[in-house]
């Protein structure tokens, strides 16, 4: 190769070297699972996509995706095991799946089959535990309607 083409396809590993370092960057900071799956999202030249430093990285990237991705979701699920019924636990699953686990899909697959797990495995402690019983003081005593069996006066 040539001195300029040698030039070009080093500038052009270094933007993706610095293009990777601030997606990682935007990932650690990210609050939830939208921001990291958009920040994670690097495109690179394809005349040095198959070179290795570029490869590691752009596996760099898609590590800590993960990793923040896996953070994220403890969080939700820690949230989700402290809602009460069945009911409670079914409607945080409805909102995280429309809001946040929507964009596990794909990339991050087996994040979604974790979280999906984990949601089942919530859902069924939840309804296999029996409902907590009222208070005795807010009872009242059932009716004696039965005579004969009513204490004389």
């Amino acid at each position: 190769m040539t001195d300029g083409t040698d030039f070009f396809v080093q500038t052009l590993i270094t933007r993706v070297a610095n293009d990777c370092s601030s997606a990682r960057a935007r990932i650690r900071v990210a609050t939830d699972m939208r921001h990291v799956k958009h920040a994670s999202d690097v495109h690179t030249n394809p005349m040095i996509r198959a070179l290795p430093q570029v490869r590691q990285d752009v596996r760099s990237v898609h590590d800590a995706a993960e990793k923040r991705m896996d953070a994220l979701l403890d969080q939700q699920l820690q949230k989700m095991a402290a809602c009460a019924t069945g009911d409670e636990i079914r409607a945080e699953h409805a909102r995280l799946l429309r809001n946040d686990w929507c964009f596990l899909r794909g990339d991050f697959s087996r994040i979604y089959q974790r979280a999906d797990r984990e949601y089942l495995r919530l859902l069924h402690r939840a309804e296999r535990q029996p409902a907590p019983a009222a208070p005795l003081e807010d009872q009242e005593p059932a009716a004696d309607d039965e005579e004969g069996l009513a204490p004389a006066p």
